[in-house]
């Protein structure tokens, strides 16, 4: 009898153990889950915050022009700045508008002082570039001589080229004339630089029966 009761106590004293270690692992994971949500709420309100931590440079530009292609502008550039002051602007070499007319690849950065520091704008220079002027100097050639006594009795085809120096010549025409007969037949075409611009049309003449 006094065996079983020593040991009835010893399960007891073993089992009021077991329960404080639950208890106080649940109270540790408890504790580290309500500190998990703290940190995840603070990082919230700190991406919705209004601004607090996001830098907007005070010193902006927008480009005002006529966009062709790969990157080209075909008409005079405007570059309009605008500097934030709020009461700690010092100096600026930013123009409110400068104008571009100069074909070819320019580049545009200013740089504006205020009482905390100094702004670059853009941190990597402006680069405009524009083409306004059609490809010049475009003809026309056949592809082969004529088949009998200066005519044409089979489809020909013409080559179109001509220069471009500011973008450069994208382009020109490869028409081909399958007929009808006539000793006045020709072919037209153009050429297109880089920039987009397409020049006035050529021509070559043949006969063609």
């Amino acid at each position: 009898f006094v065996a079983e009761k020593t040991l009835d106590r010893g399960l007891l004293a073993l089992a009021g153990v077991a329960l404080l270690l639950v208890a106080l692992g649940g109270a540790v994971l408890l504790g580290i889950a309500r500190r998990q949500l703290l940190l995840a709420a603070l990082g919230l309100l700190a991406v919705l915050a209004p601004g607090a931590n996001a830098a907007t440079s005070p010193v902006n530009h927008t480009i005002v022009g006529t966009a062709g292609e790969n990157g080209w502008y075909t008409s005079n550039v405007t570059v309009r700045w605008t500097v934030v002051d709020n009461g700690d602007l010092v100096d600026s070499t930013c123009p409110l508008a400068d104008q571009i007319t100069a074909e070819g690849t320019n580049t545009r950065q200013c740089t504006t002082h205020f009482t905390w520091g100094t702004v670059v704008s853009p941190p990597s220079p402006l680069v405009i570039k524009i083409d306004k002027s059609a490809p010049t100097g475009v003809g026309g050639s056949l592809v082969r001589g004529p088949d009998s006594n200066g005519w044409y009795n089979q489809p020909v085809a013409a080559n179109f080229g001509g220069q471009d120096a500011v973008s450069g010549i994208a382009g020109c025409s490869a028409p081909t004339y399958a007929g009808g007969d006539t000793a006045t037949a020709g072919l037209s075409g153009t050429c297109t630089d880089h920039a987009g611009n397409t020049s006035g049309a050529a021509s070559v003449a043949f006969k063609y029966d």
